[in-house]
């Protein structure tokens, strides 16, 4: 009859920590997933503007197919374009 009085005082005093700790943690797991998918799309969105912007500078004075390919060319050497349509 002790160990179950002292088992109920002790889930009582652990079960709200419990409870709140799993709140915490879910509510930061919430917070860094909308986080890093933020910054994905941010980092998209300027690599698609150098290479909107290079584009427009190169074919400025040159619109010939072999300078767009040759500008392309150019873009895709560069180590952090993946992949140009």
């Amino acid at each position: 009859m002790k160990f179950e009085k002292r088992f109920t005082i002790t889930a009582k005093i652990l079960l709200p920590m419990l409870i709140t700790s799993a709140i915490t943690l879910a509510a930061i797991v919430v917070v860094f997933s909308l986080f890093e998918k933020y910054e994905i799309v941010q980092e998209a969105e300027l690599g698609a503007e150098f290479v909107i912007e290079s584009l427009v500078i190169g074919t400025e004075m040159d619109a010939s197919q072999g300078n767009v390919q040759r500008i392309l060319a150019a873009l895709a050497a560069n180590k952090n374009i993946h992949r140009l349509p």
